[in-house]
């Protein structure tokens, strides 16, 4: 599924929001990117809060999000 850039600001306004230092970026029509803040300010909580809160954005949606093995990217698929 294609990813619109739309979804990825509106996305980075509720990690803003909820004061998580996680952004959103895309890297192509079907592939975008997660981008961790500095190692000093990374935490488990905040990893699963961010990864929650993308999963949720596009669950209103019904869209299923796919993760990379190490959370630093994602694709959709349509929900069957």
């Amino acid at each position: 599924m294609t990813i619109d850039y739309q979804d990825l600001i509106l996305i980075n306004a509720v990690l803003q929001e909820k004061g998580l230092r996680y952004r959103v970026s895309y890297k192509n029509n079907s592939v975008a990117c997660i981008n961790p803040p500095g190692e000093c300010c990374q935490t488990p909580e905040q990893s699963q809060l961010t990864l929650q809160v993308i999963e949720g954005y596009y669950q209103k949606k019904n869209i299923h999000v796919v993760f990379s093995e190490d959370s630093l990217f994602f694709s959709l698929q349509a929900m069957s």
